[in-house]
């Protein structure tokens, strides 16, 4: 004798906790966690040479200089240690509503010591630097990520982030 069942799983309270965690009214942190790795990505795409933030371009003379130092000619690397101080050594904080990605300045350093990233951020006061924001691009594409997600679960469709996510979640109790 065996006993036969199946589990129907139902995308629309899938939906549902997205559209709260959009709202801010639901637990987010599984969610946040599985993210990580691709808001890695992110990061990593916008220290690219693509220049997805649109950062104001560098000076003739210092993108020469970079390039005769044997440096990317892009803006945003040098050494990497920015890049890395945003992407994976990132301070990242999970919580229910929210997650915090923050750079560590501590791991991006100025040859002088001091941390670099807000030079970069900010620009410098005499203005011979300009502001190129950190996270910009990472932002945009995150917020676009989600509304993707909402948009596909409305729609029925299976191919979302969140819902491929589950489905792995699920693989370790399949037969």
């Amino acid at each position: 004798m065996s006993i036969d069942f199946t589990i129907k799983a139902d995308w629309k309270p899938t939906l549902t906790w997205l559209k709260n965690i959009q709202r801010g009214t639901d637990d987010a942190r599984p969610l946040w966690v599985a993210m990580i790795p691709r808001v890695k990505e992110f990061v990593a795409y916008e220290f690219s040479g693509a220049n997805t933030s649109k950062w104001p371009a560098l000076t003739p003379k210092y993108r020469q200089w970079k390039t005769k130092m044997g440096y990317p000619a892009w803006i945003g690397t040098m050494t990497g240690a920015m890049g890395k101080a945003a992407g994976p050594g990132a301070i990242i904080s999970v919580q229910p509503k929210k997650m915090t990605w923050k750079l560590n300045s501590a791991a991006a350093l100025s040859d002088k010591g001091y941390p670099y990233s807000g030079v970069f951020h900010f620009g410098r006061r005499d203005g011979s630097q300009p502001p190129r924001t950190i996270y910009k691009s990472t932002v945009l594409r995150v917020n676009q990520f989600l509304q993707t997600d909402i948009r596909d679960l409305e729609g029925g469709g299976k191919a979302s982030f969140t819902f491929k996510w589950l489905e792995r979640s699920l693989d370790p109790y399949r037969v």
